[in-house]
């Protein structure tokens, strides 16, 4: 007998029988499979929406130490707005991390946290960084952070004097041109607030007290916090308009 005629006989041995005989038996035969296909359609078809509707990030702020409040959503809707990007083909996303201190011990939260982030930088999806003083001048000395001068007017740079953050270009030679880590350019960083102290002043960082109203009532941050545009952003347009959105400019 052949497996067609087998499959006849069996719809002929069931043609006469009950709804629920008839239910019964096709649970018995074809159930798990029919749940099985099933699943694995909508799995498909899940997966195939997903691809269709994704949007492409026009903006990723990272910031360490913030906490989002209510007005967060709100806020980067209000400067996609501004910046003139579609929200209908893009995303704009602030990612908040721990407050990481360099004093303090390394737990697993935290090196993964500083793990995730040295992977986004590589991988070019971080636009601005946001974090306290010491974090931000050490990711800086690893030279992660945007040389204000080539993005921001001079007379930007002048109205914002008393709140830029600078490193020493100098050390970063020095560091490179020896076999020391990186983290001995930052271990004998001058003081960042004094680029009269420096061979090769870098303006890097803008302290978040020179934020707007609405940006430090979206994004809590300690005292002494920095933010500053990823040197490596594949959107650096969008990336300089929010800091300048951030800041009022």
């Amino acid at each position: 007998m052949t497996i067609r005629e087998a499959i006849s006989e069996q719809l002929k041995s069931i043609k006469n029988r009950s709804l629920k005989e008839k239910i019964s038996y096709f649970w018995e035969y074809y159930g798990i499979k029919t749940i099985c296909l099933v699943l694995a359609l909508a799995a498909v078809i899940s997966l195939i929406v997903s691809i269709a509707t994704k949007k492409e990030y026009a903006f990723t702020g990272v910031f360490f130490g913030a906490v989002a409040t209510d007005s967060a959503e709100p806020y980067l809707s209000s400067f996609g707005t501004a910046a003139g990007i579609d929200p209908e083909k893009y995303g704009l996303t602030a990612q908040c991390h721990p407050d990481i201190r360099m004093d303090q011990t390394v737990t697993q939260d935290i090196y993964q946290s500083m793990e995730t982030f040295t992977a986004m930088v590589a991988a070019k999806s971080v636009d601005c960084f946001a974090g306290n003083k010491d974090l931000f001048l050490y990711y800086a000395y690893m030279e992660y952070a945007t040389d204000l001068r080539t993005v921001l007017t001079q007379q930007e740079l002048s109205r914002l004097s008393p709140y830029l953050y600078y490193m020493d270009g100098a050390q970063i030679r020095q560091q490179e041109a020896s076999d020391e880590g990186y983290a001995d350019a930052y271990a004998r960083r001058p003081d960042p607030t004094k680029p009269e102290l420096m061979q090769d002043p870098i303006p890097v960082a803008i302290s978040l007290e020179a934020a707007t109203d609405e940006f430090q009532e979206a994004y809590r941050f300690g005292e002494d916090a920095l933010i500053g545009i990823c040197v490596n952003s594949e959107h650096a347009q969008n990336a300089l308009a929010f800091l300048r959105y951030c800041i009022g400019e």
